[in-house]
């Protein structure tokens, strides 16, 4: 009998789960689908750098997956029906049904900043290329009396204003924090990152939180009014919001609650990764949406997957952190050594070596389903699991 194989989207944890799945099963237990509304795959963790006017390279998706196990779908995911086992997409003007037997959900996340007046009309997001690429073209046309405004003091925050500031000079750039400026870090790790924002000519605004944004700027909590000619929101981020979900146990903030084999703990049949699921981290905590999650959850989903299916028990290696990589601009950088379940160590790795070992293990994000496929023909399937840590996958980036 073949089992039906649906993969909702195609970011780093769904291209790891069809690779991993495809590296497992045989072709006749198995079809393998991968749906997702782009062609291309273009790396989340380099969105600032696309948005500053880089070259940033996209890749077809169906280079990125054997042809022969995997079936790529360009279309956008309408709805799923757990109940009925089915997937509903649109193909251009046309729908089609997909019936499943089993279930993978990894549409990501997107911006957090529809809960502020103003901010879906007039601030510029990093969620996905069209949006980076929307605030390249805006970047270019700015004038050096033309000032940007970054809000936000986390990892993508800092990354956007920095990159901003590296590679337009003669603009004036903000950057805005309801909190201070990486707040998580030791402050040892914080004061580096504004002494490098500064150096870049980046004015930081702490403690300052943004009520609403119009057209012209922003309004923020002292009741003051900021001019700002554009404005990028990089304010945290929300699970994607799929129609039949809600069937599905969540937690508070939206992300489906898994097992640690990333299986659905009301729907047996489904499977959730990356941002849009609860993984659970070595404490039992969910882990915090970054690409170094959806890697892990994607090949342990295919591990489980895999696992169930030859009815063989499951691999259980923990997935956890090693350090958190922030770049600040292209010659500058700060790794943060973290434990296994994200917390700040004191020790921390700054300037170009930082900037080196972000730019590695950014680029081993991108070569690990690459690798998993052509190692795992002739090794073991637990071999991913290697692959995964060798190529910075408990990075969080």
């Amino acid at each position: 009998m073949t089992t039906r194989i649906i993969i909702l989207g195609a970011g780093y944890a769904g291209l790891l789960a069809a690779n991993g799945l495809a590296a497992r099963l045989r072709p006749e237990a198995a079809q393998i689908h991968l749906v997702d509304a782009e062609e291309t795959f273009c790396e989340r963790i380099r969105m600032h750098q696309l948005a500053a006017g880089q070259a940033v390279k996209s890749v077809p998706i169906d280079r990125l997956v054997p042809k022969k196990r995997v079936r790529c779908h360009t279309a956008w995911v309408s709805s799923v029906d757990p109940e009925q086992k089915q997937v509903v997409v649109r193909k251009g003007n046309r729908t089609e049904h997909l019936d499943y037997d089993i279930l993978i959900v990894a549409l990501g996340s997107g911006s957090a900043g529809s809960l502020v007046p103003g901010v879906d009309e007039y601030a510029y997001h990093l969620s996905h290329t069209a949006e980076a690429s929307a605030l390249d073209r805006r970047l270019r046309q700015l004038g050096s009396s033309d000032r940007v405004t970054v809000v936000g003091g986390g990892m993508t925050g800092i990354e956007m204003a920095s990159e901003l500031a590296e590679s337009y000079p003669r603009l004036p750039v903000t950057l805005m924090s309801a909190g201070q400026v990486g707040q998580w870090l030791p402050d040892r790790s914080r004061r580096y990152i504004v002494r490098s924002l500064s150096d870049l000519g980046v004015v930081v605004r702490e403690d300052t939180e943004v009520k609403k944004v119009d057209a012209n700027g922003l309004h923020v909590s002292d009741a003051d009014y900021v001019d700002s000619d554009v404005t990028v929101w990089t304010g945290g981020f929300q699970p994607a919001c799929l129609t039949g979900t809600e069937a599905l146990e969540s937690n508070d903030c939206g992300q489906i609650i898994v097992d640690e084999g990333m299986r659905s703990v009301s729907h047996s049949d489904v499977y959730a990764i990356g941002d849009i699921a609860s993984v659970p981290g070595p404490n039992g905590t969910a882990m915090r949406m970054s690409c170094a999650v959806g890697v892990l959850s994607g090949w342990r989903s295919a591990q489980a997957i895999a696992a169930r299916l030859s009815g063989r028990p499951m691999r259980k290696t923990p997935l956890k952190f090693v350090g958190q990589n922030i770049s600040l601009g292209r010659k500058n950088g700060l790794v943060q050594f973290v434990t296994p379940d994200d917390e700040p160590k004191k020790a921390h790795l700054t300037g170009r070596k930082a900037a080196w070992v972000k730019e590695f293990v950014s680029r081993g994000a991108m070569l690990t389903p690459h690798l998993i496929r052509r190692f795992q023909r002739r090794r073991p399937t637990d071999l991913s699991v290697g692959l995964a840590a060798h190529n910075g996958a408990r990075w969080n980036t």
